[in-house]
């Protein structure tokens, strides 16, 4: 993961105003409990050791690229290779997107962000020819309210890190997810979270971002991911990348126009 900046109490105020109302409302229409595998930034121990664990269990992930960081190093290790970011496809996952640079949201204006946003889909355009991002991720899960809209007009989803299981009506501007991360603490609150997901007929993303055996803060190691895919299997919820996952509980396709505009932007 990327150093993260600190966040003053005038951060979480505009942050909680963001997300005080819902963007872009929508109503889960799914008849079973779901469960979604998140990867940040992504390091290339998410797809060589992750992508091995998941595809163990017959299921695939989302992986939020930030094609700034693509080849190079930070604390959650090596990151992805553009043969990496290829193998993602090639293997059923989905590539989402998580800007280009990383930038904190809450930091620079939304105009700002979104350019970035459109150079990340230029690179991945440029690494796998006619592949659309469809999905975002907050970089740090920081938002203001004038990039809350301008993303939920580009994307099908915005992905924050909020903890909390998407049920009812959600915000597809700021869907929640649960930290799996190796402390004791993340491990007993995934387990418990994939319990009352059941109950709840609701959607229950994970987030990491490393998986080895002497993981980051921000990581998992195999067993403890393993652990997490065979719990959420023996609950029986379906195990979806993101973009199943909208389409599973009845959110519509993207309308072709806003498809031809990422194009443009892609080739711009």
């Amino acid at each position: 993961m990327a150093y993260e900046p600190p966040i003053t109490i005038v951060d979480k105020l505009r942050s909680r105003y963001a997300r005080a109302r819902k963007a872009k409302p929508h109503t889960l229409a799914n008849t079973r409990s779901i469960v979604s595998f998140s990867f940040d930034d992504f390091p290339r121990s998410a797809v060589r050791v992750g992508g091995r664990i998941l595809a163990a269990h017959g299921v695939v992930g989302t992986y939020y690229v930030a094609g700034g960081m693509i080849g190079r190093r930070g604390e959650s290790g090596e990151f992805a290779t553009h043969e990496d970011v290829c193998d993602v496809i090639a293997n059923g996952h989905e590539l989402a997107c998580h800007s280009h640079s990383h930038q904190d949201g809450m930091r620079v204006p939304a105009s700002a962000m979104m350019r970035d946003i459109d150079r990340n889909a230029r690179h991945v355009a440029r690494t796998i020819g006619g592949y659309r991002l469809q999905n975002f991720a907050y970089p740090y899960g920081r938002v203001s309210r004038g990039l809350q809209v301008a993303v939920g007009a580009r994307f099908t989803s915005a992905r924050g890190v909020l903890p909390g299981i998407n049920h009812g009506t959600i915000d597809l501007t700021y869907l929640h997810s649960s930290l799996l991360y190796a402390a004791p603490e993340y491990q007993a609150a995934a387990h418990r979270m994939i319990e009352e997901n059941v109950l709840l007929g609701g959607w229950l993303i994970f987030l990491t971002h490393d998986v080895g055996p002497h993981p980051s803060p921000y990581g998992c190691t195999a067993p403890q991911l393993d652990a997490a895919v065979r719990a959420a299997l023996a609950s029986g919820a379906e195990v979806l990348t993101v973009a199943a996952a909208l389409d599973r509980i009845g959110v519509p396709k993207p309308e072709p126009s806003r498809l031809r505009d990422q194009d443009r932007r892609a080739a711009n």
